[in-house]
């Protein structure tokens, strides 16, 4: 028994090994496995913490290259920088109205007949040419000058050199070997933005030769005796697309360079940020892209993209009113809604003239386009001007008005330095009255250029920026540009730069940042 007992004692103790050696086993898998688990997650961590900070120091180096690429340490001054830059805005605002009704022919052919079979507008033959004839900013009425096939593809290699140019000269700026010189860099940038904005819609216009392709005998608009896709034009095609899809995309980064955020300058049309004049600018160039990417057999299918991209534009205009200037806003928006306006008339009457009648032709363009172009900008001067003026008197009576105490004071016109040391004292109460609208606060502290509404800011400025409840990134960068360019005293740069860091510690998104970090570099250099 014993030995059976020893036997069984055995086995039980053999099994009981065993079992222990399955614990001891499932134990030691668990742990490694866990370790494993452990270490593929801390493998894992490792990577997305690498890929963050990659992303974050690529995000750091991107936005101080852009602030270097924007300040610049040209002043441009004077009325012929005044003149010229007021060209460049009223030349977009009239390209972006006569694209509605743009249209092209070939080789100085002004049979009515000729013009009726190409389809070139709605507006028969004598509408049609007075249309031609204010489209000679766009065109240059190189297409009526019968100018060859050949001509138009050394242009296109031209307007690529020039286009390619760009990218050429924001590497220079980043080499130290420039670094004595530049201040003549900066301007040769300038100026070379400037002449391209000017440019580029003629170079759009040209470029379009060879996709503005007639369906009827699938030829070339300007070019009768080439097919639209032939062995050659192919080529050419992709070329222009590539070319225009870029040029419209390098327009934004032009008006970028452009010195119209820096108010030492006597330009016309200064703005806080450049975001709204990127968008009208590099819409107003896409709208003739996708015009002439439209076959002329579909001019009303043009005239609803027309007014889709102006309404667009209209809306990022009337929502960010960038431009310090008050009227000037009013000037942009009224020219985009007479842009909207004329592409309802040439809907309306490509759809009504659709047999290209000379005489309803005329009176379409007349009546109709002109027409609701007129009708328009006048609505546009209205709203813009009463909504600005509304906000101003609004924001106005409340800062004069901050309590029931000073409740008189905003029937008066006057503004003593009563009423200063009052408006600071109560700029909370302030504040806390327009947490709602904010927005609308903003746009004062942008418009106000009297001197009696410029002492009324700085005090409500000075009473608020202290305190807690001040915490609007937005708000506090139009504040600080207020401060440095508008107030009359030796610290308004240091007061300015406060209030930046101030902003950059509450943070925003990367265009916000942006604009931040440049008015820093900004005042810094002052």
């Amino acid at each position: 028994m014993n030995e059976s007992f020893s036997v069984t004692h055995d086995g039980s103790t053999t099994i009981g090994g065993t079992l222990n050696n399955y614990n001891n086993l499932d134990s030691n898998t668990a742990s490694q496995l866990s370790s494993s688990s452990t270490s593929s997650l801390s493998s894992s961590n490792s990577q997305s913490g690498l890929i963050s900070n990659l992303r974050r120091i690529f995000n750091a180096s991107l936005m101080q290259y852009l602030v270097n690429l924007k300040v610049s340490d040209t002043h441009m001054k004077g009325w012929r920088y005044y003149v010229l830059f007021g060209w460049l805005h009223l030349h977009y605002m009239f390209i972006g109205w006569i694209i509605n009704f743009s249209s092209t022919y070939y080789s100085n052919d002004y049979t009515a007949s000729t013009l009726s079979s190409r389809i070139v507008a709605p507006f028969g033959f004598y509408g049609g040419w007075v249309a031609r004839v204010l489209n000679f900013p766009l065109t240059l009425s190189i297409d009526a000058m019968g100018s060859p096939y050949e001509l138009f593809i050394a242009l296109i290699a031209l307007f690529i050199v020039l286009i390619m140019l760009l990218p050429f000269l924001m590497v220079l700026k980043t080499r130290s070997f420039f670094a004595e010189k530049k201040e003549k860099l900066d301007f040769y940038m300038i100026i070379y933005s400037f002449v391209m904005l000017l440019m580029a819609p003629f170079m759009m216009f040209v470029m379009s030769s060879f996709i503005d392709c007639n369906l009827n005998d699938y030829t070339l608009m300007r070019f009768p005796s080439k097919t639209c896709y032939g062995a050659n034009n192919i080529v050419l095609i992709v070329i222009s697309l590539v070319g225009m899809i870029v040029l419209c995309c390098f327009s934004a980064i032009y008006t970028f360079i452009l010195p119209i955020n820096d108010l030492k300058t006597s330009l016309p049309f200064q703005c806080e940020d450049s975001l709204s004049t990127m968008v009208t600018f590099s819409v107003t160039l896409f709208r003739i892209l996708f015009m002439f990417v439209i076959p002329p057999q579909y001019l009303y299918i043009r005239s609803i993209v027309h007014m889709i991209l102006s309404l667009v534009v209209a809306v990022v205009q009337i929502y960010t009113l960038s431009y310090f200037r008050r009227f000037e806003n009013t000037i942009h928006f009224a020219s985009t809604l007479c842009s909207v306006g004329a592409s309802i008339g040439v809907l309306v009457s490509s759809l009504v003239n659709s047999k290209m009648e000379d005489m309803m032709g005329i009176a379409m363009f007349f009546g109709i386009v002109l027409g609701l172009s007129l009708i328009f900008s006048i609505i546009g001067v209205l709203i813009g001007d009463i909504y600005t003026r509304s906000i101003m008197r609004r924001i106005r009576s409340i800062m004069k008005s901050p309590s029931a105490v000073v409740g008189h004071m905003a029937s008066r016109n006057s503004y003593s330095r009563q009423d200063s040391y009052s408006t600071e004292k109560e700029s909370a109460e302030i504040y806390l009255s327009l947490e709602n609208s904010l927005r609308q606060l903003k746009l004062f502290l942008r418009f106000c250029s009297s001197a009696q509404d410029i002492e009324l800011v700085v005090s409500f400025i000075k009473g608020i920026s202290t305190k807690k409840q001040f915490n609007d990134p937005k708000l506090i960068t139009t504040s600080a540009i207020m401060i440095g360019h508008r107030w009359n005293d030796t610290n308004r740069y240091n007061f300015s730069l406060y209030l930046l860091k101030k902003a950059s510690r509450l943070g925003g998104n990367y265009w916000e940042t942006l604009n931040m970090h440049y008015r820093v570099k900004q005042f810094e250099c002052f």
